[in-house]
Formats: structure tokens, C-alpha cells, sequence
């Protein structure tokens, strides 16, 4: 019986931490897609950050994290 109460409240914060994880989600997307449109994806994908002039260029953020993943 306690087996069964505990299995149900596991997967009732299993599926909670799933769906804020899926709203975070949704929200950066939200959020971040227009900006993308806006700027235009070359841009957005360059190397150039410069937020005041609209220079938004991440490529070297995401280079730098997936080589500090990598040397992980």
C-alpha cells in the first residue's frame, strides 16, 4: 500500500517537473523567436555582439559552451 502512495507522488512530481520544463520552454521560444525574425538568423548566428546597435551574434557564447561541455 505505501508502495503504491509513494509511486503515485513520485509520478505526480515527475510530471510536475516535466510540464515547468515544457512552460519554460515554451516561453524562451515565445520570447526569443521574434527577436530572431527581427534581427534576421545571420545575424543572430554571428560573431558580432553589439546589443545597443542590434548586434545580437551568440555564435561565440555557443562555441564556448559546447567546447566547456565537451571538457567536461
Amino acid at each position: 500500500m505505501k508502495d503504491k502512495i509513494a509511486e503515485k507522488v513520485l509520478l505526480l512530481i515527475a510530471l510536475s517537473a516535466i510540464l515547468s520544463l515544457a512552460l519554460i520552454t515554451f516561453f524562451i521560444f515565445q520570447q526569443g523567436i521574434p527577436l530572431i525574425f527581427k534581427a534576421g538568423l545571420g545575424n543572430f548566428l554571428s560573431l558580432k555582439w553589439a546589443p545597443t546597435k542590434a548586434g545580437f551574434g551568440i555564435l561565440s557564447m555557443v562555441v564556448g559552451s559546447l567546447l566547456v561541455t565537451i571538457g567536461a
